[in-house]
């Protein structure tokens, strides 16, 4: 897990992948539109989105990815991520192959980070680190415009 500033995104993937990534990277911005930008076929791609966050973690799921990397990136508004071992969850589905996707179920885990990320930010999830996106920080500002980017392994 790291999270840090975008601009220093290319210390985490490398310049093969930024320079790849540059060119949609530098047209993304808050009003954006949701949905899937191809950047090298299913290797990398990124995924917008918006929702309002939660103010019960209940109602977060908690996920994680077998295939891709996580880059996850606030454009408008802040997030709450909680950072969880995988391996000391309890999956409450099966594995979706073609979504990259398993829920789990976090009564009595610890969580091992609490991350906010605002925009200037990313948070970078691995394989290993289930994650709890759609979280309140500031509940003047719940919604939030974001993008995914999706590293294959």
């Amino acid at each position: 897990m790291v999270l840090d500033r975008i601009e220093k995104l290319g210390l985490y993937l490398g310049a093969d992948k930024m320079e790849k990534l540059r060119p949609v990277l530098s047209r993304l911005n808050e009003n954006s539109e949701e949905g899937k930008y191809e950047v090298d076929g299913d290797n990398i791609f990124i995924k917008v989105l918006s929702y309002d966050t939660k103010a019960e973690l209940a109602e977060c799921r908690t996920e994680a990815h077998n295939a891709y990397i996580d880059i996850q990136v606030t454009l408008a508004g802040v997030e709450g991520i909680g950072v969880f071992e995988r391996s000391a969850l309890t999956p409450c589905d099966d594995y979706n192959e073609q979504k990259d996707v398993i829920h789990y179920t976090v009564t009595g885990a610890a969580m091992i980070a609490d991350l906010c990320v605002a925009p200037g930010y990313f948070a970078l999830l691995y394989p290993h680190e289930a994650h709890r996106p759609k979280e309140t920080i500031d509940p003047k500002r719940t919604h939030i415009k974001k993008f995914v980017i999706k590293i294959k392994l």
